[in-house]
């Protein structure tokens, strides 16, 4: 399944020449739909876009104590 997400440029950047291969998100219901093998498309401000495969995700608990609020961390790979 394909994913589309906003990011911006210098994470865009960091992503597109290798340097990044983990995004944090949080987990809420349109994050709760990827699966490993899915692909998300990003896109800059500047409307450039880039295709990467999901890996591998994780959990990394609460962030706040009356909040529920999950991040999970994503292993990416450019396509």
């Amino acid at each position: 399944m394909k994913h589309e997400m906003g990011l911006q440029s210098k994470y865009f950047d960091y992503i597109k020449n290798g340097t990044k291969r983990i995004e944090l998100r949080l987990f809420d219901e349109k994050r709760r739909q990827i699966n490993i093998g899915d692909t998300i498309e990003f896109a800059n401000p500047d409307g450039e876009k880039l295709l990467v495969k999901v890996l591998g995700f994780s959990g990394m608990g609460r962030l706040r104590v009356y909040s529920r609020i999950m991040i999970f961390r994503f292993w990416l790979m450019s396509l």
